[in-house]
C-alpha cells in the first residue's frame, strides 16, 4: 500500500520535472528539403538535432522532418557533401549543401616478372607448410586428407605455371 501511494507521488512530480525544460517552448515539426548546387535532391542525409541527439534521414526526394523546439541547432551531414548547421527558426523550407571533393589517392596496376618470382617462391614455401600440416599421411593419394591439399594448392595455382 505504501509503494502505490509513492508512485502516485512521484508520477506528477516527475512529468513536472521532465517537461520544465521544455516550458514554454513547444515542440514543432521542423521541415525541409534538401538539394545540392544543382537542384537535385539530397537522399540519405543525417539530420541531428543537437539538444536531444535525435536524428533523422533525408528521403530520395530529399526532403526530412524532424522534431525541434524554437532556436534548436541541427547538423547536416553527408559523405558527398560539407557539413551545414541550420537553426530551427530559420523558415526556408530548401537548404542547399555544397559538393565537397572526396580524393581517393592513385592506384598503380603493373605487371612485373619479378613479382611473379616471388610469388612462385612464396607458393612453394606454403606448399611445404600445408605437407607438414597434413603430415605426409596422404602420399598415396587416397585420403580425404590428400584431396583437401590437391583442392587448396590448385586454388592457389598460378595460371602460367605447369
Amino acid at each position: 500500500m505504501n509503494k502505490f501511494i509513492l508512485i502516485l507521488i512521484l508520477i506528477p512530480i516527475t512529468h513536472k520535472i521532465s517537461t520544465a525544460q521544455s516550458k514554454g517552448k513547444p515542440i514543432k515539426k521542423f521541415k525541409a528539403k534538401l538539394v545540392n548546387e544543382f537542384g537535385n535532391p539530397v537522399s540519405d542525409a543525417y539530420i541531428i538535432n543537437y539538444r536531444n541527439y535525435h536524428g533523422v534521414t533525408s528521403k530520395s526526394d530529399g526532403s526530412f522532418g524532424i522534431y525541434t523546439q524554437e532556436n534548436d541547432s541541427m547538423v547536416i551531414s553527408h559523405i558527398s557533401y560539407e557539413r551545414k548547421i541550420i537553426h530551427a527558426k530559420d523558415t526556408d523550407s530548401t537548404i542547399v549543401l555544397n559538393i565537397e571533393p572526396f580524393e581517393l589517392s592513385p592506384i598503380v596496376i603493373q605487371n612485373r616478372d619479378i613479382e611473379m618470382v616471388y610469388f612462385e617462391k612464396n607458393m612453394k614455401r606454403m606448399r611445404k607448410q600445408l605437407k607438414k600440416m597434413f603430415n605426409g599421411s596422404w602420399d598415396d593419394g587416397s585420403s580425404d586428407s590428400y584431396r583437401s591439399y590437391r583442392n587448396t594448392i590448385q586454388q592457389f595455382q598460378h595460371p602460367n605455371h605447369k
